[in-house]
């Protein structure tokens, strides 16, 4: 699955049509896109981030690629002790990305010039329930590549909980997690066994993922089952 998804990676890079969003370009639109780090010699991590644009004003690729861009360059100005206290002490606001994006980049020699961003798909930002059409393309490159996995991204799971969470701050007594958060669990599960190995998905198990919260009625079934699924990963880590 690894070599798959990394050769599929570096064949839509290479497509003359695929367009780019760099410092030189103006691009107004809105959508999915990937950005990537150019250099493919890791053997356990495909260097990728995906991404959607949101909507609204500023919202574009170009702005995208600035904001991200801008990330990668302001960690490049700190001390190696700060930045590290920045990924492992969570004070950075959780912009894990780019501290994996830049951390890649040291390991691998990379320069800025490494960092690139492509579009995977325009939407039409006339379209109805613009969000929810983002959301729903984001989703399907997720499945299509598994950044959260074997790239940049975070896993679902600590996403989708902490836009619940935020939603439902004033009724946290009464919080029950949604059927969605609990299929992103169980899918997130299953990953992390499968490439435990691989990217930064050790890192998104032991700093960012959530190990308990309520799941509503199959919570006892649910609960027992992510714990068998846990202990197998502590046992893959030994």
């Amino acid at each position: 699955m690894f070599e798959e998804i990394k050769n599929k990676v570096k064949k839509i890079i290479k497509d003359r049509n695929v367009e780019e969003i760099n410092n030189n370009t103006d691009s107004k639109n809105i959508g999915i896109y990937m950005i990537y780090i150019d250099n493919f010699n890791d053997d356990k991590v495909i260097p990728i981030y995906i991404g959607q644009t949101g909507y609204g004003k500023n919202r574009n690729f170009q702005n995208r690629y600035k904001e991200h861009l801008q990330e990668i360059m302001a960690l490049n100005r700190l001390e190696y002790n700060y930045y590290k206290e920045l990924l492992l002490d969570n004070f950075y606001d959780g912009h894990y990305k780019s501290c994996k994006i830049f951390q890649y980049m040291v390991d691998h020699n990379c320069t800025l010039k490494d960092f690139r961003m492509i579009v995977l798909e325009k939407i039409d930002g006339n379209s109805d329930n613009i969000q929810e059409l983002l959301d729903k393309k984001e989703q399907k490159y997720f499945t299509e590549f598994l950044p959260a996995f074997f790239g940049f991204n975070q896993v679902n799971t600590v996403v989708e909980a902490n836009k619940e969470f935020f939603a439902n701050f004033n009724n946290l007594e009464g919080f029950v997690a949604s059927d969605k958060l609990l299929n992103y669990e169980l899918d997130d599960c299953e990953n992390f066994i499968k490439y435990f190995g691989y990217g930064y998905t050790k890192f998104n198990y032991y700093h960012c993922y959530p190990k308990t919260y309520t799941v509503g009625e199959n919570s006892k079934k649910i609960e027992y089952e992510l714990r068998d699924k846990k202990q197998l990963l502590k046992i893959q880590e030994i």
